[in-house]
């Protein structure tokens, strides 16, 4: 069967930053080089105005069933649960927009909140959502931001309730949406890919000394603090490492040593992978994730790597290819990076391969999007025939 998608998202790679951005933006992408025809509906910041001829520009195949609508994330103010409530307004946006335009489709596919309106509305079209992490029942690394997590709860566990189809990266987030009383039929457990155009062709040998690289913000549920900490013991210890800051760290935040480069923001994918292929170690200590894109795009260049034991992250790191660690737990981090320091070259050589053969097993979107497509038509099928049937 041909498939409609109304696909919805709050943002889009390169436009917005963010691990759901490059995922919204590689799924698209997916696809639309499969022959689904997609209408896009993405949100810009504030201020920012792109064609949207632009937009699809960004897609090399496919562009034919494409249809692009762009919307302004709205701002509302600052008080406590402003964010739940300007991604309310943006899916009251799209939805208006969608009952305007009058175009029919199989499904919709809503990243975030977006859906929140489509599902209120209760429309007779399957509406599948994806969260990715489900952050807010993770961990939380400060006071501030267990509290930001119970304001966002009550709003994602109705969105989760009520969709008709939930994706959830399995590990962690299965057990936070059986505790939350998805129905197991409602959850398609399903893996992030990346595109092959990632994957190394070959592991270059371990540098002279070990070389390590974090990928992100600075935020305070990444772990930087942990990590500064972490760092900073070995720094005292005069222990012989190189490591690589790819993010926008502000320079009062950064630790001055000659064994640490702090790059900035990085938006091209060649010099992304070019430090990727100097480095040894990914290294990972956020204290909540989904599946993160930037392990994904390490592993396909045969990093080993050292994360926390969050979200869906114990489906891509084992002690075959790296350390899994405890989140906010300082010696924690500090041991794995000692072990990865004091480990022998073939060892890491062995957990480096392992990574790419992982990457190459499991998380390539060109081998995946088969099977996704498989799964949407086999629940569109299914709810149409419910439909009938009521």
């Amino acid at each position: 069967m041909e498939l409609r998608i109304l696909f919805l998202t709050d943002g889009l790679f390169p436009y917005v930053m963010g691990g759901m951005q490059k995922h919204s933006f590689s799924l698209c992408e997916q696809l639309l080089a499969k022959g689904v025809k997609v209408t896009l509906f993405h949100a810009l910041p504030q201020g920012m105005a792109v064609d949207e001829k632009k937009v699809r520009s960004l897609f090399k195949r496919g562009t034919e069933n494409l249809m692009v609508r762009s919307f302004t994330f709205p701002s509302k103010d600052n008080l406590p649960g402003h964010y739940v409530r300007e991604n309310i307004v943006l899916s009251n946006d799209m939805y208006n927009k969608y009952k305007e335009e009058g175009e029919e489709y199989d499904m919709i596919y809503g990243q975030g909140f977006t859906a929140h309106a489509f599902i209120k509305a209760d429309i007779d079209i399957p509406i599948f959502i994806h969260f990715h992490g489900y952050e807010m029942w993770q961990k939380a690394a400060s006071l501030k931001t267990k509290a930001e997590h119970l304001l966002l709860r009550k709003t994602v566990k109705w969105m989760s309730l009520h969709a008709d189809y939930v994706f959830s990266f399995g590990g962690q987030i299965k057990q936070i949406l059986d505790s939350l009383g998805v129905e197991p039929d409602k959850q398609i457990e399903f893996p992030l890919g990346i595109s092959s155009s990632w994957t190394t062709r070959e592991i270059r040998p371990n540098q002279d000394k070990p070389t390590f690289v974090f990928i992100g913000r600075n935020e305070r549920r990444k772990g930087m603090q942990e990590l500064k900490a972490a760092l900073s013991s070995l720094i005292k210890e005069n222990r012989e490492f190189h490591f690589h800051f790819i993010g926008p760290i502000e320079k009062e935040e950064r630790i001055a040593d000659d064994r640490l480069s702090y790059h900035g923001q990085i938006n091209e994918v060649e010099r992304i992978k070019e430090i990727l292929k100097a480095s040894d170690v990914l290294v990972s200590p956020s204290y909540s994730e989904g599946m993160p894109t930037v392990i994904l795009e390490s592993m396909s260049q045969g990093l080993a790597i050292l994360a926390t034991d969050v979200g869906a992250v114990s489906k891509m790191v084992d002690s075959e290819n790296g350390w899994l660690i405890e989140a906010g737990n300082v010696r924690a981090l500090n041991r794995a990076l000692t072990e990865a320091l004091e480990v022998s070259g073939e060892n890491l050589l062995e957990k480096k391969r392992a990574s790419l053969t992982r990457f190459k097993d499991n998380f390539v979107w060109e081998d995946l999007i088969t099977d996704l497509t498989f799964i949407f038509r086999e629940k569109v099928l299914a709810f149409q025939k419910d439909q009938v049937q009521a």
